[in-house]
C-alpha cells in the first residue's frame, strides 16, 4: 500500500458528507516568493507529464487501501505511548545507561550509550529528552517511533520507549559509521551504482512509512544514518521529530501542512525543504508527501553532487533551470540518473514523479549487483542479496516497545486486492503491485478518472456504460 493521495481521495469520494470543508488556504505548488523571487502559487501539471503519469487501478482496490490506512491511523493515534517507569520497572531495569561517556558534543549531554543483556544482537543508545520538550501521552514523535518500532531494516530501529517524572528516555539502535554527512566527507566520491543502492533503500524506507499513514517531513543527509554490514554499508532513516500523520480519518484525505514564513528560508539554510514548503503560513499550505519527494531527490542528488541542488541564496526566479544545470554537471552521471534526478526536483510540485513511479524508473529498477572495483570502499560483496536469494532468508528481531519482528530484508509485503471497476489515476501515489489491469472484464464498477493530483484542482468524470457525468 502508498501514500494515499489528495487525487485518490478525490476519485473514490461518493457523498457530500465525505467532502472536505472548504480551505481558506491556498495550495502553493511553487516556490516561496521571498529569495527567489517567486509570486506564483499555485500551477497546474503539465499536460505530458499528466499522460506520462497515468494509469488504472479498480476503485474497489482503493476503497480497500483506504480501509488499511484509517487503521494505521486508529493505530498510531489511540496505541503506541510510552510506559512509565513505574509501569514496566523490571524492563526499564534490564537496561544500562553509560552516563560517562556522552555521545553527543552539545552540553546537554542527552546522548548515551546503553545495554540490555536480553538484546545483544543490536548496538543501544539511549535517547534522553526533558518531559518539558514532548507530552509523552500526545507526542507524535514518540508515537511515531513507537509504531515503527523494528519493523524495517533501512528505518532506525526504537526499542522501547519510557517516561519518568522528569524525562524521557528512548532507546535506540547506534550506528557506527555517524550520518552521510559524516561518512562522505570521509569517502571519495560515490559512484553511480552506489548511490543508486542508497536510493532505493531510501525509496523503500519511504514507501514503508506511506503504508503507516506518515509523511518524514525532514529528510536530508544528515538523517541517513551509515551502518557497516560485512563489507556493505546501509543507510538507516532517522530525524522523525517534525513527523506528522499525513492522512485525515475524519475528512478522507491528505492532511496539508501550512506553510513556513519565506523569511525563514534565509535563516534555515540548504535544509533540503521542498521550495514550496516557504510561504505565507497564514494564507498558504502545501502537500507533504509532495515535499517529501523533492526532498529525497535533493538527498540522492547531494550523494552525488556533494552540494545542495540550488543556490538558495541568490534571487533566481527560475530554480528548475538552475537545478537541471547543476545535474548535468554531475561527473559520471549516466543519463538515464540525470532524468531521474530531474523528475524529482521539479519546482512545481504538481511535475514531480510520483512516488510509486519512482520504483518503476530504470535508474531504480534496473539496479541488481555492484561489483567491488566501484564501491566506495573494497571488497564489497554484492549488495542487496539479490531478491531470489533474499526470499529464502528471513531476519527476525525480538519485539520491544511497539516494536514487532523483520520478517523480510526489504520492504514490507505487497497485499493482494481483489478487483472491480478501474479508476485511471493521474499524479497518484500507488506501488507498482497495485497497477494491474482489470482483466476479468466482468465489473459494472463506475470508472472514476482523476485529472489532477492537488484537490483545489481536482475534476472528476464518472462513467456508468455510456452515460456520463461531471462531479
Amino acid at each position: 500500500m502508498p501514500y494515499f493521495t489528495n487525487a485518490m481521495a478525490q476519485g473514490i469520494r461518493s457523498s457530500g458528507s465525505e467532502s472536505r470543508p472548504n480551505s481558506n488556504k491556498q495550495i502553493r505548488t511553487m516556490p516561496g516568493n521571498g529569495i527567489n523571487g517567486h509570486t506564483t502559487i499555485f500551477r497546474e501539471i503539465d499536460p505530458t507529464l499528466k499522460q506520462m503519469y497515468r494509469y488504472e487501478v479498480t476503485q474497489r482496490k482503493l476503497l480497500f487501501m483506504r480501509s488499511l490506512i484509517r487503521a494505521q491511523v486508529n493505530q498510531l493515534v489511540t496505541g503506541c505511548s510510552p510506559y512509565t517507569v513505574e509501569q514496566a520497572k523490571k524492563v526499564f531495569a534490564e537496561y544500562q545507561i553509560n552516563r560517562e561517556k556522552p555521545l553527543n558534543d552539545t552540553n546537554h549531554g542527552n546522548l548515551f550509550e546503553a545495554s540490555n543483556p536480553n538484546k545483544k544482537d543490536i548496538n543501544l543508545m539511549v535517547n534522553i529528552h526533558s518531559r518539558k520538550e514532548m507530552d509523552p501521552q500526545t507526542s507524535i514523535y514518540l508515537k511515531v517511533l513507537n509504531h515503527l518500532g523494528r519493523k524495517h531494516p533501512y528505518i532506525i530501529y526504537t526499542t522501547d520507549i519510557f517516561c519518568d517524572n522528569d524525562n524521557v528516555y528512548i532507546f535506540q539502535e547506534m550506528i557506527n559509521h555517524g550520518n552521510m554527512l559524516q561518512y562522505l566527507e570521509k569517502t571519495p566520491n560515490t559512484t553511480e551504482q552506489q548511490a543508486q543502492f542508497w536510493a532505493r533503500q531510501l525509496y523503500r524506507a519511504l514507501d514503508f512509512l506511506g503504508d503507516q499513514a506518515i509523511a518524514h517531513r525532514f529528510i536530508s543527509p544528515k538523517h541517513l544514518l551509515m551502518k557497516q554490514l560485512g563489507h556493505e554499508v546501509w543507510i538507516k532513516l532517522t530525524g522523525f521529530k517534525r513527523s506528522i500523520i499525513y492522512w485525515d480519518v475524519n475528512y478522507n484525505d491528505v492532511i496539508f501542512c501550512s506553510c513556513f514564513p519565506v523569511e525563514q528560508q534565509a535563516i534555515d539554510g540548504p535544509n533540503f525543504q521542498s521550495p514550496e514548503v516557504y510561504g505565507n503560513p497564514t494564507t498558504e499550505e502545501y502537500d507533504p508527501i509532495m515535499a517529501d519527494i523533492w526532498s529525497y531527490g535533493a538527498t540522492v542528488y547531494y550523494m552525488l553532487g556533494r552540494q545542495y541542488p540550488y543556490n538558495m541564496m541568490i534571487n533566481n526566479q527560475d530554480i528548475e533551470s538552475e537545478i537541471a544545470h547543476n545535474i548535468e554537471q554531475v561527473s559520471g552521471l549516466s543519463q538515464i540518473g540525470k532524468n531521474f534526478l530531474n523528475s524529482l526536483l521539479r519546482a512545481n510540485a504538481n511535475d514531480r514523479v510520483p512516488f510509486d513511479f519512482i520504483a518503476r524508473d530504470p535508474w531504480i529498477a534496473n539496479l541488481t549487483t555492484i561489483s567491488p572495483d566501484k564501491i566506495m570502499e573494497t571488497p564489497f560483496k554484492k549488495l542487496e542479496k539479490i531478491k531470489t536469494g533474499a526470499k529464502n532468508t528471513s531476519m527476525t528481531s525480538s519485539q520491544g516497545g511497539g516494536g514487532s519482528s523483520l520478517a523480510k530484508k526489504s520492504d514490507s509485503p505487497k497485499r493482494s486486492m481483489s478487483k472491480g471497476g478501474s479508476v485511471t489515476v493521474d499524479k497518484s501515489v500507488m506501488p507498482s503491485s497495485t497497477v494491474k489491469s482489470n482483466k476479468s472484464g466482468k465489473s459494472n464498477m463506475k470508472k472514476i478518472i482523476v485529472q489532477s493530483k492537488m484537490k483545489s484542482k481536482v475534476k472528476t468524470k464518472v462513467k456508468v456504460k455510456s452515460k456520463s457525468m461531471r462531479i
